[in-house]
C-alpha cells in the first residue's frame, strides 16, 4: 500500500519525510513505529537514491509486520563520513541467523542485492525471543 503513495511524497518533501510518513502509516494498535533523524530533514538526495532507499526500508518495515511479533520498531537514521547509516530495530521475536545467505528469504536477498548496487553494507542481527536489528550503510548520492 506505502509503495503507491511514496513517489509523490518523495518528489515534495524527500527521503526523511517520506520515512516519518511511513512510521506513522504503519504504526497501529499492534505496533508503534517510531524514528530518529538525525539528519537535516530539508536535506534532498539524488531521486533514485532516495526511491531505492525508501523501497527498501518500506520492505524491512513489512517484514517487521509480517514475521517478527514485535510491538514496537525503531529507525534511526544519521549522515557520517559521507554515508547514510540507517538502523532499524525491533523488539519481535527474532529468528536465528546463519553464516549462510543462501537460507535468507526472497526478500532479504533482494535487499542484500539492492545495497550491494549501491556499494553499501547491509547486516542483520537477531536474537530469538529478543529482536532484530538490521543496519544499512550506503554512500551518499548527491542530487543532480
Amino acid at each position: 500500500m506505502s509503495h503507491e503513495l511514496s513517489p509523490s511524497l518523495l518528489a515534495k518533501f524527500g527521503l526523511f519525510h517520506a520515512i516519518q510518513d511511513l512510521c506513522d502509516k504503519n504504526t497501529n494498535t499492534l505496533i508503534e513505529f517510531k524514528h530518529t533523524i538525525a539528519v537535516d530533514l530539508k536535506q534532498i538526495y539524488n531521486e533514485d537514491f532516495e526511491t531505492k532507499l525508501y523501497h527498501i526500508i518500506s520492505e524491512l518495515f513489512n517484514n517487521i509486520l509480517k514475521h517478527s511479533s514485535a510491538s514496537k520498531a525503531v529507525i534511526t537514521i544519521e549522515e557520517k563520513y559521507r554515508e547514510l547509516i540507517i538502523i532499524i530495530e525491533d523488539n519481535g521475536k527474532g529468528f536465528k541467523t546463519t553464516k549462510s545467505i543462501s537460507n535468507e528469504g526472497f526478500g532479504l536477498t533482494q535487499i542484500r542485492a539492492r545495497i550491494s548496487s549501491m556499494n553499501g553494507k547491509f547486516s542483520i542481527n537477531s536474537i530469538v525471543d529478543k529482536g532484530t536489528l538490521v543496519t544499512l550503510k550506503v554512500p551518499i548520492k548527491e542530487k543532480n
